[in-house]
Parts: C-alpha cells; structure tokens; sequence
C-alpha cells in the first residue's frame, strides 16, 4: 500500500469522522481495505501533524499536501 495513499485516507476520515483512539481509526482504515500497524499509524500521525485533543484527533489548520520543491532559476 503507498504510504501516500494511505495518509490521503486518514485526512479524509479524520475530516469526516470523528476518531478517539489510534485504534478506532486503525478500524476504520482497515474498513477500507487498508491494514496498518499501530507504529505506522503513529508515524503517520505524527508527520501529518495531526493533534491529540480531549475530543479526539484532528487534523492540523497547516495540513496541506506539498509539492516538490522547484528548482532555483
């Protein structure tokens, strides 16, 4: 599975849906067909910077897709 792919899926679930535990979002992952380890979802947490708040998980305001870096003129 693209780890691309399946970071795109927990934006859109953690945008939609409200998520408490690591593992009800690895549930719903796997729901959708995509089966994760917790230590993967953790590191996929953490470098989407996604926050942990007394509601649950929420994807950070900054969270946005980047592009490659263009090369200087």
């Amino acid at each position: 599975m693209d780890h691309l792919y399946r970071r795109n899926k927990i934006l859109e679930i953690l945008r939609a849906e409200h998520v408490a535990t690591q593992a009800e979002l690895k549930r719903k992952l796997e729901r959708r067909g995509i089966h994760v380890t917790q230590a993967t979802l953790s590191r996929d947490l953490e470098e989407l910077g996604v926050n942990k708040t007394r509601e649950g998980y929420r994807v950070a305001d900054a969270v946005v897709p980047t592009s490659p870096p263009q090369p200087a003129l």
